[in-house]
């Protein structure tokens, strides 16, 4: 993004020049002046929009925590209104991933956790989904060995 920045600036810049020597009358203003500037204050937008989209990027890298336990799922996400989000792997249902091709070419994606009751929790820009997909069902099958392991003491 930042280099179609400086191309559409540097384009914008060239159009907008206008040369002039000490003494000479000011040139006119053209069309191809007024667009070249209009090109710079385009290009001027974008570098500022490519700024703020990467600083809101670097906080919410920076910012955000998700975990797997082997009771529940934790998320938390958030500077200055912080977000969190829990759920007991016991009460899982399913699972689901959604991933764009973005996403599928980058290896990131939405987590969709659905609880008992319908309870549906989202957990986007998890890196790698359906690892932590394959995670928390290698622990929800862990937990229901262990359960069967147990009740089989029991009689």
């Amino acid at each position: 993004m930042l280099a179609i920045t400086f191309i559409v600036g540097s384009f914008g810049f060239s159009k907008a020049a206008r040369i002039q020597t000490p003494g000479s009358p000011i040139p006119p203003l053209t069309a191809e002046n007024f667009f070249g500037g209009l090109i710079i204050l385009f290009s001027g937008f974008l570098f500022l929009s490519t700024i703020y989209l990467a600083v809101q990027a670097v906080i919410t890298l920076y910012t955000t925590e998700f975990a797997i336990t082997n009771l529940r799922i934790i998320a938390k996400k958030g500077l200055i209104r912080r977000h969190t989000i829990e759920m007991l792997i016991t009460k899982i249902e399913s699972v689901s991933v959604n991933q764009n091709i973005i996403g599928r070419l980058l290896n990131y994606g939405s987590v969709i956790v659905t609880g008992t009751g319908g309870t549906r929790e989202s957990f986007n820009g998890i890196y790698d989904p359906l690892d932590v997909k394959k995670k928390i069902h290698e622990i929800i099958e862990y937990i229901n060995r262990k359960k069967i392991i147990s009740q089989e003491y029991l009689y």
